[in-house]
């Protein structure tokens, strides 16, 4: 990506809701064209400047190209995959825990319902 202008931001967030991209696409005959394409969404809105985004194109009309947003999408679900497998493994490391014997404890029925997560433990007094 070139350039990125933003239309919208989140209020909260500050996101970028609404953008144009100014993309550099090279082309499978390996020619190169620079295309103006909005984008609309928080997902498809992310990109920053010297990222690679991906694109669909009609080979019989190289004037026909958009934002893959399937592909993109599909990039950032990998992306989030990733983080948190990540996290997972710091918070592991921090509680000095290792993936490979981590011993389950068995919860009381009453509070089988939290979903677990990574805290220093303190015993439950009954």
């Amino acid at each position: 990506m070139l350039e990125k202008k933003i239309y919208a931001t989140a209020v909260e967030s500050g996101m970028a809701a609404a953008c144009r991209y100014q993309l550099r696409v090279k082309l499978e005959d390996g020619s190169t064209t620079e295309i103006s394409r909005r984008a609309f969404g928080h997902a498809l809105a992310s990109a920053g400047v010297g990222d690679l985004i991906p694109v669909r194109y009609d080979p019989a009309d190289c004037s026909k190209i958009e934002l893959d947003r399937h592909e993109l999408l599909e990039r950032q679900k990998a992306e989030a995959r990733e983080w948190d497998a990540e996290a997972i493994a710091r918070g592991e490391k921090t509680l000095g825990l290792s993936r490979v014997r981590r011993r389950r404890c068995p919860l009381p029925t009453r509070y089988s319902r939290a979903p677990a997560t990574f805290a220093s433990a303190t015993p439950i007094e009954t």
